[in-house]
């Protein structure tokens, strides 16, 4: 796939290249004469037959020599001050901001039209990834992008070639982004199936992107963000068609709210999802807006300070999030109780309320399965202490230092308030303390319960059973 859009790049280059277009001036001005550029020149103007095409070369149909001429005939770039466009692409806007109908693309539109397999998608839809479509795409917007594309990579003949695969196989590449606050990152790391985490710069910047981080009632500092690769499959196709949610989105928006779960609970950190969208991705695609983006108020509108993630962590995140996936019981008590932690951690400045959260979070994990009426604090104590526990000293710490913190959640929810300080172990903690170390140690046993491949047998671990370090 020829773009800058590659899972080992993960960048969107914007602007158009100074070689393409030397002595910009004015968006759309035609070049006289002897000012005509010969860079384009070095470009090799000649391409394999495309299957699509039924064999024929392409350039025999003159798509390849009307972008050419279009491209040493004028001067394309962005107009001064913001465009009303997601995608920023050269070409789309001239000084008034609206150039889709420019009449300089009249002859390109036209070699697009004299070719049948092309033609055939004017006026079809087009999904965006998920949940919409954009209707009756024209072909100026093809050919829009076609002069966007090779002004950015610097090269036509791969831009022709990329809408004929395009239109050959009808699907598109897209990117589901999640962006993460609480954490940060300097490099891209590789999750596996497609999903990478990235630090925030290397997310296009669409309309989306902009809107969010320019949003004056936002607590939240993103500066990380999770990245799924996919293919659009029927990117062409009816208004009808393209009106239905795939299956897939709502499993990949899971996927990835699952994998905001693992960094949390690797990292240590108050990492949670802020928003999310799709964005398409492929080269040769008429650009259009973003899906709708969701926000997270939880999330949005509370402040945590971002942990770094690097390392060790990392590398402790992709093994959590590779057991999460192989996890053969019931995942929604782990997401619920990832749910409410992610609260706690993100509500440090509000002890009542960080403390009921991560009361119920410890409850929902470790009361899972449970039918009988025993004490819930010594439920809650024995169980995690032998889950996570290797040895009686280790066993001893851990169930008091979750009857402590189990304590202090009956106190915010019986009384309304907590103490400043707690006992834990024998020893007198501050109440900031305390609740770090208990939402450290509850992200410690959902990794002990990830880590057994399934929920253990409550039963003959109390009684004994092995212990598995997460």
């Amino acid at each position: 796939m020829v773009h800058a859009l590659q899972p080992n790049k993960l960048t969107m280059p914007s602007g158009a290249l100074t070689a393409l277009t030397p002595g910009v001036r004015q968006c759309g001005a035609k070049r006289e004469g002897k000012d005509r550029p010969n860079a384009l020149k070095r470009y090799n103007q000649t391409l394999p037959p495309h299957t699509c095409f039924q064999g024929r070369n392409v350039i025999t149909n003159g798509i390849l020599d009307a972008l050419m001429t279009l491209l040493s005939g004028y001067d394309f770039r962005q107009p001064a001050g913001p465009t009303p466009f997601p995608h920023p692409r050269p070409p789309l806007y001239n000084a008034d901001g609206n150039a889709l109908n420019f009449p300089v693309y009249g002859p390109l539109v036209e070699a697009l039209r004299s070719v049948p397999e092309v033609a055939r998608v004017e006026g079809l839809s087009m999904r965006n990834g998920d949940s919409g479509s954009v209707n009756s795409v024209p072909l100026v917007h093809l050919a829009a992008s076609l002069v966007a594309g090779s002004m950015e990579i610097g090269n036509p003949t791969a831009m022709v070639a990329a809408l004929a695969r395009m239109i050959a196989k009808n699907a598109a590449e897209a990117w589901r982004v999640a962006v993460l606050s609480g954490v940060r990152i300097s490099d891209r790391h590789d999750l596996g199936n497609s999903l990478f985490l990235v630090p925030l710069d290397q997310v296009p910047d669409t309309t989306n992107k902009i809107r969010l981080l320019n949003r004056e009632d936002s607590l939240c500092t993103p500066a990380a963000a999770l990245v799924h690769i996919f293919e659009v499959r029927d990117f062409f196709c009816g208004p009808q068609e393209a009106a239905v949610v795939p299956k897939e989105h709502e499993a990949r928006v899971v996927m990835m709210r699952d994998a905001a779960d693992c960094i949390m609970i690797a990292a240590d950190a108050p990492a949670g999802i802020v928003a999310e969208w799709t964005l398409i991705a492929e080269a040769a695609a008429p650009r259009f807006p973003d899906s709708i983006m969701t926000v997270d108020p939880a999330v949005a509108y509370t402040f945590a300070p971002d942990v770094a993630l690097e390392g060790s962590r990392v590398e402790e995140a992709g093994d959590t999030l590779k057991n999460w996936v192989a996890f053969g019981g019931d995942k929604r008590s782990l997401r619920t109780a990832c749910s409410r932690l992610r609260r706690s951690r993100r509500n440090h400045m509000h002890s009542e309320d960080r403390a009921i959260d991560l009361g119920i979070a410890l409850e929902v994990l470790l009361s899972h399965g449970a039918h009988s009426d025993q004490e819930i604090t010594y439920r809650l104590s024995t169980r995690g202490a032998w889950l996570a526990g290797c040895d009686a000293a280790e066993r001893r710490r851990i169930a008091g230092q979750l009857k402590a913190v189990y304590g202090l959640r009956s106190k915010a929810v019986h009384t309304g308030a907590v103490p400043s300080s707690v006992t834990i172990n024998g020893s007198r903690t501050d109440i900031f303390s305390a609740l770090e170390e208990g939402e450290n140690l509850c992200g410690r046993l959902v990794r002990a319960v990830l880590a057994r491949d399934g929920w253990p047998d409550w039963e003959t671990l109390t009684l004994g059973g092995v212990c598995q370090r997460p």
